[in-house]
């Protein structure tokens, strides 16, 4: 960490420690929650220490959270373990998909396998989806993999659709392949529409 910005952390804390002291304990729990977010690049101890210091059960998982996603793409061990760690089930689902979607172009591997570990359907759908959203255009083989391993309702047409979408401009055919691998007729219909309209913006 540079010199400058630990001082600036140390600043930062100070600061929020004197305001803090005259705040409601809801409106304490959200600038601590917004601290550890912001201290999570230059200070990770701290953040992570401050987030787990909340007693208002609506921000501290929510600083976690936040905490997580900061930390993704620099140290996605300690990022993935806090995600873990958080109790309320909506806010970790959010949390470990927020990991998973930061990784997912440095490393699909494990972004993958942190959004199959979500215990939600939905959550773990959607985070699969903005993955293979994310490779599309550099690795469109494995995008339309992470499309069709989805296996929430109604998930797997728009997941393809997002990735047709994608390569529609660079690899039409591609595009086309993908939309007629979709087995609903309708999401089949809708994908075609929205790769189309991809097209004519495009001329």
């Amino acid at each position: 960490m540079a010199a400058t910005d630990f001082g600036r952390a140390q600043h930062l804390w100070s600061t929020v420690e004197y305001l803090v002291g005259n705040l409601t304990e809801f409106s304490k729990a959200e600038a601590l929650a917004t601290v550890a977010r912001e201290l999570a690049a230059t200070d990770p101890d701290r953040a992570q220490d401050i987030a787990e210091s909340i007693t208002d059960r609506i921000w501290k998982p929510r600083a976690l959270a936040g905490v997580a996603r900061e930390l993704a793409t620099t140290n996605p061990d300690r990022a993935q373990h806090i995600a873990e760690s958080i109790t309320d089930r909506i806010w970790k689902a959010q949390a470990l998909a927020d990991v998973a979607c930061e990784l997912a172009t440095t490393n699909p591997d494990r972004a993958h396998n942190i959004a199959g570990s979500i215990t939600d359907g939905l959550s773990e759908a959607l985070a699969l989806l903005e993955i293979a959203r994310k490779l599309a255009a550099t690795d469109p083989d494995r995008a339309q993999h992470i499309a069709e391993s989805i296996t929430y309702p109604d998930s797997t047409g728009r997941a393809l659709t997002s990735v047709a979408c994608e390569v529609a401009v660079t690899d039409p055919d591609r595009a086309q392949h993908i939309v007629d691998s979709i087995t609903d007729g309708s999401s089949r219909a809708k994908a075609l529409a929205e790769v189309a309209h991809v097209w004519l913006r495009a001329e």
